[in-house]
């Protein structure tokens, strides 16, 4: 479980470009659905989620049914 993180894009899986980053929030005590929505589109071919912070401050994180919507 990722509480905060960083999304990044990229258009060859070489060269990434900061699309954004989000805060989560207690996902153990509330596992509801979460959303991360860019602000601008960005073209991409490929998408890299970065755990900056996993649940309770564990040094490590875990994501499940990551989807990723496109116009």
């Amino acid at each position: 479980m990722i509480e905060q993180g960083r999304i990044e894009v990229s258009t060859d899986g070489k060269n990434w470009t900061r699309a954004g980053t989000f805060t989560f929030g207690n996902l153990l005590n509330d596992p509801t659905k979460r959303t991360f929505r860019f602000k601008k589109a960005h073209p991409a071919n490929f998408v890299r989620l970065i755990s900056l912070k996993g649940a309770q401050d564990k040094p490590y994180a875990g994501a499940a049914e990551v989807g990723v919507l496109t116009k």
